[in-house]
């Protein structure tokens, strides 16, 4: 029915944003064009996704403008950040923690940015630890798009199984 399809469709486009946020894979990808063939346009993967969709998804819209913020993130759960750019595409950030060991207080800070005309890279980094309570990271996205910068603080305390991402967006002098 129409209404199947159309949902069907929805949850394509949710789909096709987590893929554009996260690190890629091929076994993803593939599936993905092969949905997009049974809807007749393959170049819906190499679509950014819709703002509206990102932001049903819960990920963050940020501007020059956006004062500091802080989330609190379980682990492996996906914190995603966008800009709209000047020329009307997405640039997009998402970071994640994987706890290292059983204490839950070492981690791995999980990033990855994606935009049209940048392409898609991502990284990993492994936490500091700070005392013996507690542990941090830093991420810094210096080409956010159009001059916007964001810096991200990642603390774990071992008494509280959540991470504290503290970000700051800045605009760039030099543009």
């Amino acid at each position: 029915s129409k209404g199947m399809h159309e949902e069907a469709k929805q949850s394509f486009f949710q789909a096709k944003a987590l893929f554009w946020v996260m690190p890629e894979t091929n076994e993803y990808r593939n599936r993905l064009e092969t949905l997009a063939k049974k809807f007749g346009d393959e170049k819906l993967v190499q679509q950014a996704p819709e703002k509206e969709v990102l932001l049903e998804m819960g990920a963050i819209e940020v501007t020059q403008d956006t004062q500091p913020f802080v989330i609190e993130a379980a682990p492996d759960e996906n914190v995603i950040l966008f800009y709209p750019k000047e020329d009307g595409t997405l640039r997009t950030t998402c970071l994640s923690c994987t706890p290292l060991d059983k204490s839950n207080q070492s981690f791995i800070l999980n990033s990855a940015n994606h935009s049209k005309n940048n392409g898609k890279n991502w990284g990993t980094q492994n936490s500091n630890t700070q005392s013996t309570s507690s542990s941090y990271a830093h991420h810094s996205d210096y080409d956010f798009s159009d001059g916007i910068n964001i810096f991200c603080n990642i603390t774990k305390d071992k008494n509280n199984d959540k991470y504290l991402m503290s970000f700051e967006i800045h605009k760039d002098s030099n543009k």
